[in-house]
């Protein structure tokens, strides 16, 4: 069942649905939106601010308030906390607020912009991505764009490198160390669609024990998004195949390349999935928020 996610109501779907008919006073190009944990509530990005609203629809609640550019929320497992990318101090750093509002307190303090990428299992650490420094022992030509993985106390503290390898996206496995996430090979802009080349984005499998990285996909289009299902069996991601338009795709994890394709949106790109422990699938087309089951 696909349903789409309104600030005022939310319209019942079918799944082969196109181009649904929304309300023409409700706002659009709602970003950045991920389903909690719990699969009850979504947070998403809106005019440079933080929302959060039922998933079932209705009235968002904004969450931040300041002339800064809030962006990128994720949710704490227990789905307590929000933690988010803001430029209140220039550069992009990491906050964390509460889900019911409050003050948002900063996490990391580098120089460089740090993106939030995941709670830990335990929710004691955050993951961000941040181009900081490169181990002595990365082959990777050191540029802007190729970023390191890291993760540091929520309450703030000295970070830990994970890897050198520039993630982008994850998604913990059940060991609650190693992750799913879409690589970066190439300086391309982030929203180009249609790409089919040696640096389309692919997903890879990150193993923490044996600190490999295997790459899933061998299509040359591109992937991203990759999310686990509840099972940590199955995946959902966002694909293009060969030049088509993104939508979502399911998986067994160790046959990735028989993907079904599982929604068909036609015309522009599906963007932000995410999956809640229920397995409700929570994605964006065309600026609006979307749920499927």
């Amino acid at each position: 069942v696909l349903s789409l996610v309104l600030l005022i109501v939310c319209f019942g779907l079918t799944a082969n649905s196109q181009q649904p008919t929304a309300n023409d006073d409700a706002p659009l190009w709602m970003r950045y939106n991920v389903i909690s944990p719990q699969g009850d509530k979504i947070a998403f990005a809106y005019k440079g601010d933080i929302y959060v609203v039922d998933a079932d629809g209705g009235l968002a609640r904004q969450l931040t308030t300041s002339t800064a550019y809030d962006f990128n929320p994720i949710w704490s497992n227990d789905g307590r906390y929000i933690a988010f990318a803001t430029d209140r101090n220039a550069n992009f750093d990491v906050y964390v607020v509460s889900v019911d509002g409050g003050v948002a307190k900063r996490v990391t303090t580098n120089s460089a912009s740090e993106m939030p990428l995941a709670f830990s299992t335990d929710d004691s650490m955050i993951y961000y991505s941040a181009n900081i420094q490169k181990d002595a022992d990365n082959v990777q030509f050191p540029t802007g764009w190729m970023r390191e993985l890291y993760k540091v106390p929520v309450d703030g503290g000295r970070p830990q490198q994970v890897t050198a390898v520039n993630v982008c996206s994850m998604s913990l496995d059940k060991d609650g160390e190693s992750f799913l996430y879409y690589d970066q090979k190439g300086g391309e802009d982030d929203w180009r669609k249609h790409q089919i080349s040696s640096v389309a984005r692919d997903i890879v499998y990150y193993d923490a024990k044996e600190k490999t990285h295997t790459i899933l996909t061998t299509n040359i289009g591109e992937d991203r998004d990759p999310r686990f299902l509840p099972s940590f069996e199955d995946l959902v991601f966002l694909s293009e195949g060969e030049g088509g338009n993104f939508n979502v795709y399911k998986a067994k994890v160790d046959d990735i390349n028989n993907a079904e394709q599982i929604t068909n949106f036609p015309s522009y790109p599906v963007r932000f999935l995410t999956v809640s422990n229920n397995g409700l699938l929570c994605y964006g087309y065309q600026g609006e928020i979307y749920t499927q089951t």
